[in-house]
This record gives structure tokens, sequence and C-alpha cells, in this order.
């Protein structure tokens, strides 16, 4: 799953934004391309396992795996080489969950409250103090982005997913190969609001467990 998704779920478990930032922190390490060297305790420390169990739960997901072949299958019937072919189909479809489910359930509060108070949850934490001062210009921009709403715009999630493997050898696209994303990924995001109820029920009950550790 994508960062605002581990956002979303976890605001349902607990409207604590140490929480909610601790479930999105793997994710904004690898934004800033630090590592998580520790458990960072308390909320936050929850937060980070629930990162880890619900994204185990959701890419085990049998239905969010198919429909990550169809759109590689769509691609490469395009002209996409398969590696790109596969790495756009997975992204874009976390995408895609990003958008819909802030189209269909809104945005929740914590979500930016998070980010926005991420340096003084990160200075007060055990994780080291060095994680504060990497990670603000990253929440600062997700702060000031159109996200996670842009991710319903198909356009706006071809640039992400452009941008995003870019730098990756064997998963760069092209430039032959980009005009086939947009009917593509346009498709994908039609059938997103088929799929998405019920892998998200999936990963709801897969890590139910967490009620108890956050209650």
């Amino acid at each position: 799953m994508n960062f605002f998704a581990h956002a979303a779920l976890a605001h349902e478990l607990r409207a604590d934004p140490a929480f909610v930032l601790g479930a999105m922190l793997p994710d904004l390490c690898g934004f800033a391309r630090v590592r998580l060297a520790s458990d960072p305790g308390g909320a936050l420390g929850a937060g980070v396992r629930f990162h880890h169990a619900s994204d185990a739960a959701f890419h085990a997901q049998r239905v969010f795996v198919a429909r990550c072949g169809e759109l590689s299958a769509a691609l490469e019937a395009r002209g996409v080489r398969r590696g790109p072919a596969r790495g756009v189909a997975h992204v874009a479809n976390e995408l895609l969950l990003d958008g819909w489910l802030a189209r269909e359930a809104g945005v929740p509060s914590t979500y930016r409250a998070a980010l926005k108070c991420a340096g003084e949850l990160l200075g007060t934490s055990d994780a080291a103090p060095s994680l504060s001062v990497a990670l603000d210009p990253v929440c600062a921009r997700l702060v000031a982005a159109p996200l996670p709403e842009s991710y319903a715009d198909v356009a706006f999630v071809c640039e992400r997913v452009e941008r995003a493997l870019a730098s990756r050898t064997f998963l760069a696209l092209a430039q032959g190969e980009l005009l086939a994303l947009a009917p593509a990924v346009a498709r994908a995001s039609e059938a997103c609001a088929s799929w998405a109820p019920a892998v998200l029920a999936d990963v709801r009950s897969a890590t139910r467990a967490f009620e108890r550790e956050v209650a």
C-alpha cells in the first residue's frame, strides 16, 4: 500500500497523529532515502508495526495481485516491455487506491496533522534525532502537495508513476512507451471501485489484532 492508505486505515483504529505518522513512517523514510534503524517506541512504534502488518496482508491479497497482472498485460499489449509494465501496474494501482479512498471516504484530519507535527513527534521518540531532520522536507512537501486527492486523476497518476520508475534501470519507461500509460491506467482507475472495498476489508481483518494494541 501507499502511504496514504496506511494513514487512512491507521486512523480508523486510532485517531492519533503519532500512530498515523508511524503507519506512514517506513514510506516516508523511503522517500527521504534514510533507514528506520530502530523501533521508535510508543504510538509511533505501534504505527510502524501496523504498517508492516497491513503491507504484508495487502500484497498477499489475490485480488490486488490479479489486478496488477491485468494492468501489466494491458500495457504489454500496447508495446510496453514486461519489466516496466509490471512496475507501472503495481505502483499505479497503489496510487489509484489512494485516490479512490480520498474520494470515497475523505481525508482524515490526522493525515495532515501527523505530517505537520512529524518533527515534534520524532524529536520526542526513541528514534535517531537525525531522522526528524531528514523527514522535515519530505513532510513539508506532502503537506503542500495536492495529495492524496490528485491520485484520483489519471494524468497525475501517470506522471507520478513515470517519475517513480525513472531512476530504476530495468523499470524506467522508454519515451515510446509513455503513450501507453494513459489509456491503460484510465481503465484501471475505472476498475478500482470494484476491488478496493474487498481488498481493504481483508487488510482490516488481517490487522484486527491492532485493535487491542491501540485501545
